[in-house]
């Protein structure tokens, strides 16, 4: 969730290539591409997407991924 945050899309990439899941949530239910969605990392979302990530996903508040961009 932090290398979304921070757009280091290198570093998804390798956390991606390493098993990481994509749909993990935080305690508010934000995953790694809702955070890149809502803070405008376009290659960390088009990463996250490309290789699966859940876009149906809701935060605790029933916000997705593309309410959040």
């Amino acid at each position: 969730m932090e290398a979304a945050y921070y757009g280091e899309t290198d570093v998804v990439v390798e956390l991606v290539k390493g098993g990481a899941n994509l749909d993990l949530q935080n305690k508010d239910g934000e995953s790694a591409l809702m955070e890149a969605a809502r803070l405008g990392k376009t290659d960390v979302v088009v990463e996250l997407v490309k290789e699966g990530a859940n876009l149906d996903l809701q935060n605790k508040y029933g916000d997705s991924a593309l309410m959040e961009a």
